[in-house]
């Protein structure tokens, strides 16, 4: 009689442990059955050859930047860029900039900063990094060529109001 309890407490667990991980588990293995089976599709119908790594790379970027306006797939080269970027010992103007139209416009200046020493205010377009045009490059390019080793000098035309162009 203790057997037929124990078998029967055995096979009870069992089942409540496949009834309550199985629908997971199928749905997880139903969601890859049918991407690989689209990729296969993919694969199998497209008028010219494909490279898996770009397939794979297509599919990772539909997935990313479908997330929300914060989530961006990086590629392993984009990803070592981007690392550098926010990683790096390196220096700038001291502002923090923003786009307005074609512009990177200094939205604020950092007290006791480069950009503060030489009179730069919040409002001032900046037009060109070292004589060479920003108007229209955005503000993530202009950011770079802010950027370089500490204590080093950067000449940058600005923009103020409806004054001629400084440096």
């Amino acid at each position: 009689m203790k057997q037929k309890i124990m078998r029967f407490i055995t096979v009870t667990l069992l089942l409540f442990l496949i009834v309550s991980s199985g629908p997971a588990a199928l749905a997880a293995s139903v969601q890859g059955e049918y991407l690989e089976k689209t990729l296969d599709f993919v694969r199998d119908n497209y008028l010219e050859p494909l490279q898996e790594e770009a397939l794979t790379r297509w599919a990772l970027q539909g997935i990313f930047n479908n997330l929300d306006s914060y989530s961006r797939f990086y590629t392993p080269k984009e990803a070592e860029i981007y690392l550098k970027e926010i990683v790096g010992v390196y220096g700038g103007i001291g502002a923090v900039l923003t786009g307005y139209g074609d512009f990177a416009v200094i939205y604020e200046v950092q007290p006791d900063s480069p950009a503060a020493r030489s009179g730069l205010l919040p409002g001032d377009k900046i037009t060109a990094v070292e004589g060479v045009s920003v108007v229209g490059l955005g503000v993530g390019p202009v950011v770079t060529m802010l950027k370089g080793e500490e204590g080093t000098s950067i000449a940058v035309e600005i923009v103020r109001g409806q004054q001629k162009p400084f440096s």
